[in-house]
Order: structure tokens, then sequence, then C-alpha cells
């Protein structure tokens, strides 16, 4: 906040960049950003990183999907989206709007039987079940989520009364459209026990081995 008081001030385009939740921290994280001259938003953080053209980087966190804190309301969102109870009040944050494509590339497209028109959400396991970070509605059978980080154990969920209920089983999007399922029931307090450990093991000898 400090830095967007500041910058603001002075006329300098700054915002701060978010995610909800990470796999490995359990916690969300904020940082800022800055809009260059040719209109590339640019992060960093006070005062320990400064801003780069051509660098994205973050820190050492995990994030999956990235958010943008607005000053103006996003008007994407229709009363019809707003009022949907199959949507968790998590994304119906007026003022955030996602900013992914600034730091990731990577596409997920899965296939979902009898769900056209319904949303369904992409995942993470967390100490308390599975959460969902991102949404797409399926149309003609598949979710195609957009800008997702590669190397991320997910799964694919469904929301209703209140809840997620995992479809399928968990797997790694290693690359932009390669996929690792993992042959390991989706239970929430399994995965929250070897998740990272299952992950950097797989990372390990996959890619950097």
């Amino acid at each position: 906040d400090f830095m967007i008081y500041v910058m603001r001030a002075i006329g300098v385009p700054v915002a701060y960049d978010f995610y909800t939740f990470n796999a490995e921290t359990r916690k969300g994280h904020v940082w800022n950003v800055v809009r260059d001259v040719t209109g590339v938003c640019l992060p960093f953080t006070f005062p320990s990183r400064k801003p780069k053209r051509g660098s994205f980087y973050i820190d050492s966190r995990r994030p999956s999907v990235v958010y943008r804190r607005c000053f103006g309301r996003q008007w994407d969102m229709d009363g019809d989206f707003m009022r949907n109870r199959s949507v968790p009040a998590a994304f119906k944050d007026v003022f955030a709007r996602k900013v992914s494509d600034n730091y990731f590339d990577s596409n997920l497209e899965l296939p979902v039987e009898g769900m056209d028109g319904n949303y369904v959400y992409v995942g993470l396991f967390s100490a308390y079940g599975w959460r969902g970070i991102d949404f797409t509605k399926v149309e003609s059978g598949k979710a195609l989520f957009r800008n997702l980080a590669s190397r991320q154990v997910y799964i694919l969920l469904a929301f209703a009364n209140g809840q997620y209920r995992p479809i399928g089983n968990p797997f790694i999007l290693m690359a932009r459209i390669y996929i690792l399922m993992l042959q390991i029931p989706p239970s929430a307090i399994l995965l929250n026990c070897i998740g990272n450990t299952l992950f950097r093991n797989v990372s390990g000898t996959i890619w950097e081995g």
C-alpha cells in the first residue's frame, strides 16, 4: 500500500497483483506492479526488487492464478453470474481482474461429460479440503482454463451446496499441453500430506534431472 500511495501521488500508474492461495505455503501473497511506457505491467517488491522490463519474477513461491486489485469495478460479471449459487463467493470480487496472462502461458483443456453450460473449477489441495483457484464454463463437453502455471498438482472440481467435489483424479500440468495424470485417489488429506514431496520428486526426475 505504501508504494501505491506514493507512486500514484506523483502520477505513476501502479497497482498490486495477488493470488489467494498457494499449495506450498497455504497462504496468499501480494506485490506491486507498475505500467511502463509500452503498456506492460512489471512486478516489483519494495525495497528488495526493482521493476525490470522483460522480467516477471514474483518470488520463490508457486502461484497458479494471479489477479490484480482494480480501482474501479470490473463489469464482466453480470447479475446472473453474481446470483449463481454454483459459483463460490471468492470468484465474485468485482474489483479483481485475472491477469495470469502477464505471468503464465499454459492453457489447460479437459473433457467434462454431462455438464455443458455449468461452471467447473481447477483446484489445489489445502489443509481443509480441495480449494478452487480458477473457473470456467463447460462448452461442447470441454473445460478450458487459460494461463495457468505449469508444474503444479491440480484437480478438476465441481461446486454445489457450499462444497467442492472432485471430478476425476489429480494431475500435474507439466507444460503447455502435456498433462501427467496421477493414479491417486482425490483425497485432500492424502495429497496435503504428500503433495509437495510428490511434486518435488517428480520435478527432480523429469525436469531437473
